[in-house]
């Protein structure tokens, strides 16, 4: 009987280091799952004068920097110099539709390569005296007075009276 006894709290142990071992594998695992999903960004400026910045939230982190899968980068782009405006966004060799200051990725799920270019441009500002308006565009989109435009770039203004 004592040997009965010694082969039950023998088999009992075995079975509760099964059920310990395989209850935390898959803990485990997603744990290094985890871990591996993680992506490099890096980010710079390519044509012109100026500065890139990449926030994850409100932390700033640098160029080589890496991430976790999912995560929202956030670049912030500042021309240096008088007469310098932001060109275009590209990331990864693709160039975005727009010249914004900033420019988001979201969910990020591969390594990251985010370059922008600054070119030289002008501030156009208008106004209209008396009745009427004054627009402005600058490469089809519309302006407003006190707009950095690009140089090189055509400006149309369009002047309309007042209907009386």
């Amino acid at each position: 009987m004592k040997r009965s006894k010694i082969l039950s709290k023998k088999l009992l142990a075995c079975i509760l280091t099964f059920v310990m071992v395989f209850s935390l594998a898959p803990n485990f695992m997603a744990q290094v799952a985890e871990e591996e999903a993680t992506f490099k960004v890096e980010f710079g400026h390519g044509a012109g004068v100026g500065e890139i910045y990449a926030f994850v939230g409100d932390v700033e982190i640098d160029s080589g920097d890496t991430v976790p899968a999912g995560t929202t980068v956030e670049f912030r782009a500042t021309p240096s110099g008088q007469g310098f405006v932001i060109d275009r966004w590209v990331v990864n060799g693709v160039g975005q539709n727009h010249n914004n200051s900033t420019h988001r990725v979201e969910n990020i799920n591969s390594d990251l390569y985010v370059v922008v270019d600054f070119i030289e441009g002008f501030l156009v500002t208008f106004n209209s005296t008396g009745q009427g308006t004054l627009t402005a565009a600058a490469g089809g989109s519309p302006i407003t007075s006190g707009t950095l435009v690009a140089k090189g770039s055509a400006v149309v203004f369009t002047a309309a009276p007042a209907n009386n």
